[in-house]
């Protein structure tokens, strides 16, 4: 049996959900080119590659 497919595309609003961030810093992070945002007519996606390719950039906090 196949497994399903995991998505590789995210609609913006499930990214800020995802990274719990808003427009704002959402729109600054694709113009920092640290998202890469794909757009078909007027649907705009992100790619899951960028998502997880800007989470591993980020710096852990020593506690």
């Amino acid at each position: 049996m196949n497994a399903p497919l995991a998505p590789r595309i995210f609609k913006p609003r499930q990214v800020q959900q995802m990274l719990n961030c808003g427009n704002t810093h959402f729109y600054k992070l694709v113009a920092d080119k640290k998202l890469d945002l794909l757009k078909d007519g007027k649907s705009s996606f992100v790619t899951a590659e960028s998502v997880e390719r800007y989470l591993a950039s980020l710096q852990p906090v020593n506690a």
